[in-house]
Order: structure tokens, then C-alpha cells, then sequence
């Protein structure tokens, strides 16, 4: 499976992964997207839209007090789309987005599917976290 994220998701794990209190964000979402990778069906959280051929979920990592991911899967490109994110606990931390900030969330997921405005998520098992590509740059 191929892993992508829109700009506001990149520009958020940016700015929480500058904080000392969530430091372990890289690595949980280096575990989810390993886990994924290697065929694991624990990606699946709560579906979120219950009629639509591309299910969006949500999802807690980490555990209570860990982080809350939502995401698209778009089977036909055998790929997922990591639209919005949050942590729990904390200066950012929230328990869950209000239905208004999940609309804003599959809008704008839409909005970059159709332009092609997104990051690709490439996993380094080297140094167990994330990296992001621009799409339009060449898969290495």
C-alpha cells in the first residue's frame, strides 16, 4: 500500500514533532504505516462514512492518550490518505474533531486528491520513522 498525506496533515506532524511532548508521534506513525505495509488489517478504526466505496476512518494510536489519525482508503490505487490528525493529551491535544472539522478535513482531502497536492509518505526502517516526498517529485 502507498501512504500519502495532504499539506495541513505534514504542516501539523511538522509542528507537533518540534514539541518534547510529543516526541513519540514519529514513531507511532512509523508503526501504524509499517503495520500497514506488511498486510496487518489493524489500520481499520472507526469508519467514518458507512456508504462510500472509499471508507475514511478514524483511528487512535498510542494507546488513551496518544494520537487520533483519519484517513482514506482508496482501494483502486491501493492507497492511504492520511486527511487529518491530532493528539489527545497536551497543549494541542483534543479528544476528538467536531463534525464541522471532519467536513473541512474530506473537503480538502478532495481538493488535493483532484490537484494532485499531497505528500507521499515513504517509511526509512533504518531509522524507524517517516519522510516526506512531493508527489510530483520521482519515487526512489
Amino acid at each position: 500500500m502507498k501512504f500519502y498525506c495532504i499539506p495541513e496533515v505534514k504542516n501539523e506532524i511538522e509542528k507537533l514533532l518540534k514539541k518534547n511532548s510529543y516526541k513519540s508521534l514519529q514513531s507511532e506513525l512509523y508503526c501504524f504505516f509499517d503495520g500497514v505495509s506488511n498486510g496487518e488489517k489493524s489500520y481499520q478504526g472507526f469508519k467514518l462514512n458507512c456508504s462510500s466505496p472509499n471508507p475514511f476512518y478514524k483511528k487512535r494510536i498510542e494507546g488513551r492518550g496518544g494520537y487520533r489519525i483519519y484517513y482514506y482508503i482508496i482501494e483502486v490505487k491501493n492507497s492511504l490518505f492520511l486527511t487529518a490528525l491530532h493528539p489527545k493529551v497536551g497543549k494541542y491535544g483534543k479528544s476528538n474533531l467536531s463534525k464541522e472539522e471532519i467536513k473541512i478535513a474530506q473537503k480538502r482531502f478532495k481538493e488535493c486528491f483532484e490537484k494532485e497536492e499531497y505528500f507521499k509518505i515513504k517509511l526509512d526502517h533504518q531509522k524507524k520513522e517517516i519522510n516526506f516526498n512531493n508527489n510530483k517529485e520521482q519515487d526512489s
